[in-house]
């Protein structure tokens, strides 16, 4: 039986930040050696306990995953109409994180820990950084202060809410986000579905991301679409669907017990943390499995 993850409470040293705890995921079983970190972002309106199949498969796989988990994650009205309220009056009651500055505060909680993470050995040279949805645009940013050597080695984005429509919520401009993955030095990984509501915004990084970058567009037909963890651990509800065309598509990806995103995921971490087998192969990504895998990190590319 896996243990739950460890929360660690942000020192008083920053005080802005008091709200803040950190949420590592680690393997099973202690690895003897120092393993990767992936730090990663969740989604609007969610937590690290909405993505724990996603960051357990990761960990289960290797990694040390470490999320930085506000009070008011997950904060609701007392009516339970959040989403409602954002798509209303255009106002949030949970916390807002695109800036970057989460993320760069749990890389310099990571770099505090003296190599060691909930009694497993880290390697502080070997880290990714990750996001789903509004967390990718914190992954965004984040990844494009840090990146290269010292910092940052490589960033995978997952359902990015990027589009034009979401600036005034999240508080972003697409372009500035286009601008700033086509100015990666670090190799870059792009996931979304076919009918993900999120999938022309995420596939629109992807081909301004710079080389070496790659993309996966699963097909509709194997994600788990119930929501049954969304709606039971974050603001969002089957009935958002309404709403929102593709909503269910889009927490698939991420959020659900079927964990989709662990193959591609693993496989890309494999690559540019370890330097380790292919990026895609038939145990990694089932070609039957996706719409499209555009591989621009390798000679192979494959389109369906």
């Amino acid at each position: 039986r896996r243990d739950p993850p460890l929360r660690h409470r942000l020192s008083e040293a920053q005080p802005k930040m008091n709200d803040t705890t950190f949420t590592a995921f680690v393997p099973p079983h202690k690895v003897d050696s120092p393993v990767p970190v992936v730090l990663f972002q969740s989604g609007h309106g969610s937590n690290s306990a909405c993505h724990a199949p996603l960051l357990n498969a990761l960990a289960s796989e290797g990694f040390v995953c470490i999320l930085p988990d506000r009070d008011t994650d997950t904060l609701n009205t007392p009516e339970g109409d959040a989403v409602e309220l954002i798509f209303t009056e255009g106002k949030l009651t949970a916390a807002l994180s695109t800036d970057g500055t989460h993320l760069a505060a749990a890389y310099e909680w990571l770099l505090a820990q003296g190599g060691v993470v909930s009694g497993q050995k880290v390697d502080t040279t070997k880290v990714a950084v990750g996001g789903f949805s509004m967390g990718a645009i914190e992954a965004i940013n984040f990844a494009s202060q840090k990146q290269g050597a010292g910092g940052i080695s490589a960033v995978f984005l997952i359902s990015s809410s990027t589009s034009e429509n979401a600036e005034p919520l999240y508080q972003f401009k697409e372009t500035d986000l286009v601008d700033k993955v086509s100015k990666f030095t670090i190799p870059s990984l792009y996931i979304t579905s076919d009918k993900d509501c999120m999938h022309d915004a995420t596939k629109k990084l992807a081909v301004a991301a710079a080389k070496p970058s790659a993309l996966v567009v699963f097909k509709d037909e194997v994600l788990d679409n119930s929501m049954t963890l969304t709606q039971e651990l974050s603001i969002w509800h089957t009935r958002h669907i309404e709403m929102i065309p593709g909503l269910a598509q889009h927490f698939a990806l991420a959020a659900e017990a079927k964990v989709v995103a662990k193959e591609p995921v693993v496989g890309f971490l494999r690559r540019t943390l370890l330097h380790t087998g292919g990026i895609w192969s038939d145990e990694l990504v089932k070609a039957s499995d996706c719409v499209a895998v555009v591989d621009q990190m390798l000679v192979h590319n494959s389109v369906a």
